[in-house]
């Protein structure tokens, strides 16, 4: 006959293990974000727009929290995103969008041009990070100014063609890389001559005002 003296002292054991074995929880992993990974977001992407496919999975298949950590980046996860794949039960993986949100500050290349950001994905227990660097991408996203430093200009007659004008002015682009020009248009833009890079005004036309009539007003548009 067997010797059962000691079955008791393995059951009892063979259950704890089988206890211990269910109270462990494997962390989730992120699968595409190694050291390093960088993306690249024009800084006139829209709000929604997504910017980052993030894969991670799961041992246990748990339902996963997704995060941006860091607070000063116009970045969310978008829930509605989310895929979740049956891979081999019960290990799941998932995918899910990153999207460019209103948060402040929003994306602008002329005042940051790249910056890190710290996603978390979390099970029921624990939690995993990763560093995504992110490159801004300059947009012509910002109109030019134009400033004048008077309103109207008085030009005596009979000046002859070419006089520069005592007429200042100035304008500028805050976009990086951008050119800026002026010009004029209008009915009464062929009375004048502007240099399209310095802004100088000078006589195209012979100015005439007939004895006896009122002063002559001219209104050519700058651009």
């Amino acid at each position: 006959m067997a010797d059962l003296r000691h079955l008791g002292s393995l059951v009892v054991c063979l259950v704890c293990l089988c206890r211990l074995s269910q109270q462990v929880n494997f962390p989730p992993r992120i699968r595409n974000v190694p050291r390093g990974t960088s993306i690249s977001v024009r800084e006139d992407a829209r709000v929604g727009e997504a910017v980052f496919n993030l894969f991670a999975s799961d041992a246990e298949g748990d339902l996963l929290e997704f995060k941006v950590l860091t607070p000063d980046v116009p970045f969310v996860f978008d829930m509605t995103s989310l895929r979740v794949s049956l891979i081999n039960i019960p290990i799941s993986e998932y995918y899910i969008n990153l999207v460019v949100s209103n948060k402040e500050p929003g994306l602008d290349f002329e005042t940051r041009k790249n910056f890190d950001m710290t996603i978390q994905v979390k099970d029921r227990e624990d939690a995993v990070t990763a560093v995504i660097n992110v490159k801004v991408l300059n947009a012509n996203d910002n109109p030019p100014t134009l400033r004048l430093n008077q309103a109207d200009l008085e030009i005596n007659e009979e000046m002859p063609i070419g006089t520069l004008l005592n007429y200042s002015m100035s304008f500028s682009d805050v976009d990086v890389g951008d050119s800026v020009y002026v010009g004029l248009f209008g009915d009464d833009a062929q009375i004048l001559n502007i240099d399209p890079s310095s802004g100088q005004i000078s006589l195209n036309s012979v100015l005439d005002v007939d004895p006896g009539t009122q002063l002559r007003v001219y209104k050519p548009i700058l651009f």
